[in-house]
């Protein structure tokens, strides 16, 4: 059973088991005094972001208002003399790829400097969030940070004020935007504004990995995803046909369904739905458009006994058990290409073939987009020079090399996915469609992202796991996921 998806530097399968406590870790933080917040990694210079412009701690509503609202520095007023900004990262950490954005920045603008200081996430990046709040709090986050939309915290850091607007600098620059897929330059629009430029984006869990030696086993052909043939009730059939078993004993499953809340949306989305609606304040899972999604679901893994269910297979070794040939087809996005491609060690055994999810009778294919941003710290004091190297973050090359040196599975440039690191591998090509199709996440309207996702995962698992009637278990995980909903918002 795959959990939900995060980006390719921390594994596909490893968020969940630190979100609940990071959620509350961040609340508690960010109301520490300034003696209690330390900068990442050791360092204890304050970064020339560090004015104060408002009192440690939370900001108040008066200084939410001025931050997020401050008009942008114009070229005019960029500073000529030396400067250093500080860049507070997660991202790339332990690769090349820092260095290489620091050097190409440092090329174009001689008199300036970087300092890389490192955000240690050891359980993952969830963990960064809470001291991001309180070095805020105390003003000494750095110029350049990262407050992902597709990890929640996007929404609560808008509203507190800790980001700065960069409409003016977009069009004092005249950036063309055009040169992202669309759907990433809209995630990074919040409350009227932009704030910030994309870093690392896919269109989730949206793919089916197939192995195509087990298909030719089981006489089976490699499905046509433009086929009308191809349907979700053909997805439950080849998961049936390509389950194997002796006697009690599976020798292959047929499917690795991701259960997660970022991988039943793209199975809710095959039916034209979703299991929130779009204003992020009602639980969809009993509603009657949703509850085919529900009912699939379950028969796959409770009627037909063919999903590899937790406690079936060990944590975390989904794509170890593809590769050995254990499990015939596994829902994953782009990110898991290279992962399966990596993990394959005997071709003879197991061979990737990728595809989509079936289209829907609108022609979409689901999926859910998933993505970052690079951000500038709203009390800075160069927000101009730091506008300057999120362009180079997220240019052409920084992009590109975020793959290749950054590990992380970056998608948002078309013009990056004309190189040969994909072009190469026909499994990434089929990713194209969505990505020039995505639909954005659903965002709940409280800013509970976290909450939503980790209480999803826990009551959602009764259903699958079939410890009541379907019924039964369904409507506890409505009014679990929708006690969440019902928060006040942060």
């Amino acid at each position: 059973m795959a959990i939900p998806a995060t980006p390719a530097s921390l594994g596909r399968r490893r968020f969940l088991g630190m979100v609940a406590s990071a959620l509350v870790g961040s609340a508690a933080l960010v109301a520490c005094s300034s003696q209690s917040a330390a900068p990442a990694a050791g360092n204890t210079p304050a970064p020339s972001s560090a004015a104060p412009t408002a009192a440690a701690g939370a900001p108040t509503a008066a200084a939410t208002t001025s931050s997020a609202a401050q008009p942008a520095a114009t070229a005019a007023s960029q500073s000529n003399e030396p400067i250093t900004l500080i860049w507070d990262t997660f991202r790339g950490i332990g690769t090349p790829w820092p260095q290489h954005m620091i050097d190409t920045y440092v090329k174009q603008f001689p008199n300036r400097k970087i300092t890389l200081r490192p955000i240690p996430v050891p359980g993952g990046q969830q963990e960064a969030y809470p001291k991001m709040y309180a070095m805020y709090a105390a003003h000494t986050l750095g110029d350049n940070i990262a407050f992902d939309p597709s990890h929640w915290e996007f929404y609560r850091a808008v509203p507190q004020g800790i980001l700065f607007p960069v409409d003016d600098f977009v069009a004092q620059d005249k950036l063309d935007l055009t040169q992202w897929f669309k759907a990433f330059i809209d995630m990074q629009h919040f409350k009227g504004k932009m704030w910030g430029l994309p870093s690392w984006g896919w269109t989730g869990v949206d793919g089916l990995h197939f192995n195509e030696i087990a298909l030719q086993e089981v006489g089976l052909p490699v499905p046509d995803q433009n086929s009308p043939d191809w349907t979700m009730d053909k997805v439950r059939e080849y998961a049936d046909k390509l389950n194997k078993k002796t006697g009690n004993q599976v020798d292959r499953y047929g499917i690795d369904l991701s259960l997660g809340a970022a991988g039943v949306t793209i199975i809710a989305r095959a039916w034209t739905s979703d299991i929130i609606s779009e204003d992020g304040k009602k639980a969809l899972l009993t509603d009657p458009s949703v509850l085919p999604a529900m009912q699939w679901i379950y028969d796959i893994c409770q009627t037909d006994k063919v999903d590899a269910l937790p406690g079936s297979i060990p944590s975390g070794k989904d794509n170890a058990l593809f590769s050995s040939g254990k499990i015939g087809v596994l829902q994953g996005g782009s990110l898991s290409v290279t992962e399966l491609d990596t993990a394959i060690k005997d071709p003879k055994v197991t061979k990737l073939k990728s595809v989509l999810f079936p289209k829907r009778p609108d022609g979409k294919r689901p999926n859910q987009l998933r993505g970052g941003t690079w951000n500038v710290n709203s009390q800075s004091k160069h927000p101009y020079e730091a506008w300057q190297f999120i362009k180079v973050l997220s240019s052409y090359d920084g992009i590109l090399t975020f793959n290749t040196e950054g590990d992380n599975g970056a998608l948002t440039r078309p013009d990056v996915l004309k190189d040969k690191f994909f072009t190469q591998n026909p499994n990434f090509m089929v990713f194209l469609e969505n990505l020039n199709n995505a639909i954005l996440a659903i965002v709940p309207f409280n800013a509970h992202g976290t909450e939503y996702e980790t209480t999803f995962t826990q009551s959602f698992a009764n259903v699958y796991l079939g410890k009541s009637d379907f019924k039964t278990a369904l409507q506890t995980a409505q009014n679990a996921v929708q006690a969440v909903l019902d928060k006040p918002a942060t």
